[in-house]
């Protein structure tokens, strides 16, 4: 360990602004009693940086190819190195050997932020391996002050994905066709926005790992606008960037959210929404299998378009349902604050150093 009075731990993340970077100054400010956390960003990442950390935490083993030009400095360092597994499609296909590779040759301590993949990667790893859940911001994401309902924004609208935006390669691989007859036969149902409409939210990226991971196009869009009286609102990464504030005004928006994904690390919408008081309908993925009770505090569904539609529609014709969900993940997603599960990563971290 280095002569500093606290132990110094380098996060290195991918993205500014978003998933890993908003996770890591939360465990900055919570865990700034314990360790002098630094942050940076693959590109600014230097030898000295690695030598001079008692810890090095990665978040998934792909990163490392942004960084080759440091792989003899990260083989000097690996005892210091954890590597994070946020999805099951960091591993899937052509990308699961390689994966395991990496994670043989560089990490000292693995960590998984769900239980499906902590129990499934425990026998494939020989090092230490940690459960460390994502959480949420409790403090910021909350819902607006005496709101029982959806606080609509200030300019009410219908939000449709507007594919012209998105990358030209991620249209191509769409079954963009089919997509605009949806879209366009859905516009052309909407009614003028109202008091009793029922506003269903997703929030996400669509290259990230490729639209049918989210089953956006696929389920999500046939789902809402088979179902009358129901509008889709998106704030789609690749679409329009939103910084927090504006997350925190979507979320309150919204009368449910939905998640259809096949599989995911959390997801952090989720999460978000729900501490929001957002009621959830989504598929059994990621840490939603901890959080949601069904029919308590949330809906599962099957990933299929007539059975999400169905709770879709259960929640439109029950709005006392809606209002029992929504205090009831209020409850729930109390055990979720970023203040409890960083107590996950103090109890690695001094393990990790203790080693």
């Amino acid at each position: 360990m280095n002569n500093r009075q606290q132990p110094e731990i380098l996060f290195i993340v991918d993205i500014p602004c978003w998933a890993h970077d908003y996770k890591t100054i939360q465990l900055q400010s919570m865990l700034e009693a314990n360790y002098r956390i630094i942050k940076l960003r693959e590109s600014e990442v230097t030898e000295v940086d690695l030598d001079r950390a008692d810890l090095i935490v990665v978040y998934y083993w792909s990163q490392f190819r942004r960084m080759k030009d440091l792989t003899l400095s990260f083989m000097r360092n690996r005892y210091k190195i954890l590597i994070g597994i946020c999805s099951h499609a960091e591993f899937e296909g052509r990308r699961r050997e390689p994966g395991l590779a990496m994670l043989r040759r560089f990490a000292h301590g693995v960590f998984c932020v769900n239980k499906l993949l902590y129990n499934e990667f425990r026998s494939l790893v020989e090092t230490p391996i940690f459960y460390t859940p994502n959480g949420v911001d409790t403090d910021f994401y909350r819902p607006s002050a005496g709101a029982t309902t959806a606080v609509r924004p200030r300019t009410a609208r219908t939000e449709h994905p507007r594919h012209d935006r998105l990358p030209a390669k991620l249209r191509a691989r769409l079954h963009f066709g089919n997509c605009l007859r949806l879209l366009r036969q859905g516009i052309a149902r909407q009614r003028p926005h109202h008091a009793h409409s029922l506003r269903v939210g997703w929030a996400g990226s669509l290259s990230n790992h490729g639209s049918k991971q989210r089953g956006f196009y696929n389920l999500i869009v046939p789902a809402v606008y088979s179902v009358r009286g129901a509008q889709l609102v998106t704030a789609i990464r690749e679409e329009q960037w939103r910084g927090p504030d504006e997350m925190l005004e979507f979320y309150r928006s919204l009368d449910v959210y939905v998640c259809a994904s096949r599989n995911e690390g959390t997801p952090n919408p989720c999460l978000e929404a729900a501490a929001c008081g957002v009621p959830l309908v989504t598929t059994r993925v990621g840490n939603m299998i901890d959080l949601i009770e069904s029919k308590v505090n949330g809906l599962f569904v099957e990933p299929t378009i007539s059975d999400i539609a169905s709770q879709i529609t259960l929640l439109r014709d029950e709005p006392q349902l809606r209002t029992i969900l929504r205090r009831n993940i209020l409850r729930s997603i109390q055990a979720w604050t970023w203040k409890r599960q960083a107590e996950n990563y103090r109890q690695m971290f001094d393990a990790m150093l203790d080693n």
